[in-house]
């Protein structure tokens, strides 16, 4: 997320991130207050609704100041290759096999702690499954440039 702008202070003075700050804290502070007020019968019923309020709004304020700042990138995300739906698929594949053996087979999920364990056919299969992302997935991509060595 830092690579589209979120995070980054921008152009503001160090007062403008001091005042968003203590709004967005003080604002946590009046939601949680406001709610354990509104939660605990004991607090008086008078400091719930009103802390909600003012916690709120107080909240809302900083969000606006501290949005008005930001400036960040439009998110284009990467379009799917066959191996990212591979690794997905397999993921799924896996998924779907142990919620049919739970279904059929409970015997091989819950295994009785007093007999010689079941094992089916498809228990194997679905953990097989599981390994094809080691060989769909691409191999991860080298740095650029490499990193300075230490103590040079």
């Amino acid at each position: 997320m830092d690579a589209r702008g979120y995070g980054r202070a921008g152009e503001a003075t160090r007062t403008q991130r001091w005042t968003t700050g203590i709004l967005l804290l003080s604002g946590l502070c009046g939601l949680g207050v406001g709610t354990y007020a509104l939660l605990d019968r004991t607090a008086p019923r008078w400091l719930a609704v009103p802390m909600l309020v003012v916690g709120t709004v107080v909240a809302v304020v900083g969000l606006v100041s501290a949005g008005r700042r930001v400036q960040r990138s439009r998110y284009r995300p990467d379009r799917w290759q066959l191996a990212e739906l591979v690794v997905a698929g397999s993921g799924l594949a896996v998924g779907a096999a142990i919620w049919w053996l739970g279904r059929t087979e409970t015997l091989v999920i819950y295994p009785s702690l007093t007999e010689m364990p079941y094992l089916s056919v498809l228990a194997p299969a679905g953990v097989l499954i599981g390994l094809v992302p080691a060989i769909a997935a691409p191999p991860p991509r080298l740095p650029v440039s490499t990193p300075p060595e230490v103590g040079a």
